[in-house]
Formats: C-alpha cells, structure tokens, sequence
C-alpha cells in the first residue's frame, strides 16, 4: 500500500483517481486502468460501447456460459473503434485489446 500511496504522491494529486484523457482512468490505490463511461442519463446507445446506459449480460442462458452481450457485442466493439480519443492506430481502445 505504502508503494501506491507513494504513486499517488508522485502524479501530483490528492485523489486516488486520474482522468487519462484517452476515455480511461487510473486509480491509484490499485494501479488499475478502468474505461470511462459517458452519456448517463441518456438511455442505451448501442453504438457508443462507452455509453453508461448500456447493459451488458455474460449469458443469455442464465449460466457461466460467455454467450451475452458483452461476448457479442461490447467487446466487439471496445477492441475494433478506430480513432477513439487518445488512440491514434486504427483498433483498439485506449492502445489497448483486453
């Protein structure tokens, strides 16, 4: 923990979050990269996959089964946006295909 604190120190902020810039944010209490959602309040926008509104299942037969729509489409999506903020290839998000 000591080492995290150090980090958070180190970037310069009082708060354990960073916003990256590049639609993800940094906590530093876990040195985890999350995604940044956007457009709450909207309703869901299946053409946004960062779109808070949406809602994603693991399986559509209620078991462990990775059959929903985070399988068929979310990740899809996330892994495939050209020119997303902060990325300057053609695929991926935020440089990143996980």
């Amino acid at each position: 923990m000591a080492k995290l604190n150090k980090n958070a120190s180190d970037a310069g902020i009082g708060c354990r979050y960073r916003d990256n810039g590049d639609g993800t944010v940094i906590d530093f209490d876990t040195a985890l990269q999350w995604e940044k959602k956007n457009s709450l309040g909207g309703g869901e926008n299946d053409a946004n996959p960062h779109d808070a509104d949406n809602i994603y299942t693991w399986s559509t037969t209620g078991t462990t089964v990775t059959s929903g729509r985070i399988f068929s489409e979310f990740l899809g999506r996330l892994n495939t946006c050209a020119f997303a903020p902060g990325f300057f290839g053609t695929a991926g998000f935020a440089r990143h295909y996980d």
